[in-house]
């Protein structure tokens, strides 16, 4: 009878514990092909995103999120499972004091400014995205870098300050031949009102090595950068703008880095057609790289959560490269 009375309580508790919380599931998945510029292929994905979030007596919110894809990012704060895909698992809490995010998170200046539209069915190499040095856009060491991101907002503007610890994967050392961190910094503000929106961000990144080979330190100086972005929407059209100046650093060297980029996004009815066209532009020990892309896209509603999209892109880059490519299909969101 004890027994009994033990298990019908504990039934009880867990399920006053699980009222006082939410689970959300939600799904997305993609089929179509494929060029990449010399050749066609299949392509297909389906994914499954956990969003959590609860309350306190007091009345904090708190919660995390992750793809099916990502448990292992989810579980250590680091995101890094697929990381060509920008993977993020990523826990928060927020109150009147603001919001304070850990594991994979944007970094300050990503989360201020933003990106470019996305058009296709992939996101055709996502070269609408800025190069960002910290948080999830960390393109340089990869994001398994983990990040904390505080963000105020208070009226029409937002506050935002990121930070990483500087160690790899959690602080893990799993191969000390490999055991390189990134101590970032960043901060970014936000000011949106009604249908514009005017936002800056600065950040830092330095890579450190946590086994003392000064051979690393030494192949990348701290990297700096400004990124300056602004949106305005008239009716059904959205007209996006974004600058970025700063040092990035390779082996020979730091040298001046700048970019810029527009982008747009219009619908009509049942359709929406997004554009964008950046250009980066790197100082190295031997003149000017310069890489250049564009990008056309369209997306149909077929109602019910499905769509027709595709889109076409061409890139001319610094070592060479120079042809066009693009891909078509359905998605389905759940």
């Amino acid at each position: 009878m004890k027994k009994i009375l033990f298990a019908t309580t504990a039934l009880v508790m867990t399920a006053g514990a699980a009222a006082a919380a939410d689970v959300a599931v939600r799904g997305d998945a993609r089929m179509g092909v494929l060029y990449d510029g010399n050749e066609w292929g299949f392509t297909s994905r389906a994914r499954v995103q956990f969003n959590l979030s609860g309350e306190t007596d007091g009345g904090l919110t708190f919660g995390g999120s992750f793809r099916v894809n990502d448990e292992g990012g989810a579980n250590t704060g680091d995101g890094r499972r697929l990381a060509s895909e920008g993977s993020r698992g990523t826990v928060f809490i927020a109150g009147p004091f603001g919001r304070l995010a850990m594991g994979a998170p944007a970094g300050a200046a990503e989360a201020a400014v933003g990106d470019l539209h996305e058009v296709g069915l992939t996101g055709l190499g996502f070269y609408n995205e800025v190069n960002y040095l910290t948080g999830d856009g960390d393109g340089i060491r990869g994001p398994w870098n983990p990040t904390v991101l505080y963000s105020y907002t208070f009226g029409d503007v937002t506050f935002y300050a990121s930070a990483s610890d500087g160690r790899d994967r959690g602080g893990r050392v799993e191969n000390p031949a490999l055991s390189t961190g990134s101590e970032d910094y960043g901060v970014g503000l936000a000011w949106a009102a009604g249908d514009f929106k005017i936002a800056a961000g600065f950040e830092s990144s330095q890579v450190t090595n946590l086994v003392g080979d000064p051979a690393v330190l030494t192949t990348y100086g701290r990297q700096e950068q400004w990124v300056l972005g602004g949106d305005a929407t008239f009716g059904d059209f959205t007209l996006r703008a974004i600058y970025a100046n700063g040092d990035r650093s390779v082996a020979a060297g730091t040298f001046d880095y700048e970019e810029y980029g527009i982008s747009g996004s219009a619908t009509f009815d049942l359709i929406t057609v997004t554009a964008f066209a950046r250009e980066t532009r790197q100082d190295t020990a031997t003149g000017r790289n310069t890489n250049t892309y564009y990008g056309l896209g369209g997306r149909y509603d077929l109602g019910g959560g499905a769509a027709l999209v595709g889109g076409i892109g061409y890139r001319d880059l610094a070592d060479g490269t120079d042809d066009t490519y693009g891909d078509f299909g359905v998605t389905f969101r759940f």
